[in-house]
C-alpha cells in the first residue's frame, strides 16, 4: 500500500463485504471508509484503524470515540500481520516470528509520530502503514 492510501479492496474483503458496525451486506459502491478512532482524536489512516462501513453508520458515528477502540485496533493489527498486509521498513523481518510475537497483543498508544503496539514480549512502532522498528519489552 502506498503511503496515505487506504486499500479499500482489502477492507471490503476483510469485513466479508459487510458493514463493520451494523453487519449490513454491502456492494463495493456502497462502502464508506470509517476511521474507527476518528482522525480528530488522533486516529491514523493505518489499516488497523479503518473499517468498512455503510454510509448511514459512518454518518451516525461521526467523530465519536468507541469505548472498545483499543481492542478493535489490536485485533485488526493482528489480522494485518496474519494477512501480511503491513509493510516493514526493514526487509529482514521474520513474518513467522512476528506472527508469534503478536498472538497476545495487550496495549496500543501514541508515542510521538508512531503508534506503538505492545505484546508481552515486543513493541512494534508503526507509522504510515509500516513497521519502522521492533524492540523487546523490558520486564
Amino acid at each position: 500500500m502506498r503511503r496515505g492510501l487506504i486499500d479499500r479492496n482489502y477492507l471490503y474483503e476483510r469485513e466479508g463485504h459487510h458493514c463493520f458496525h451494523c453487519g449490513k451486506a454491502l456492494r463495493r459502491d456502497q462502502v464508506s471508509v470509517d476511521h474507527y478512532l476518528p482522525k480528530s482524536a488522533g486516529g491514523t489512516n493505518d489499516l488497523f484503524n479503518v473499517v468498512c462501513s455503510c454510509r448511514k453508520c459512518n454518518r451516525y458515528k461521526k467523530s465519536a470515540i468507541p469505548g472498545d477502540w483499543q481492542g478493535v485496533q489490536l485485533k485488526l493489527f493482528r489480522k494485518l500481520i496474519e494477512d501480511h498486509k503491513i509493510g516493514a521498513v526493514d526487509d529482514t523481518i521474520n513474518w513467522m516470528e512476528m506472527e508469534n510475537d503478536t498472538r497476545e497483543l495487550r496495549n496500543i498508544f501514541q508515542k510521538g509520530a508512531y503508534v506503538v503496539i505492545e505484546s508481552s514480549a515486543k513493541r512494534f512502532y508503526v507509522k504510515q502503514g509500516r513497521i519502522w522498528y521492533i524492540e523487546d519489552v523490558v520486564k
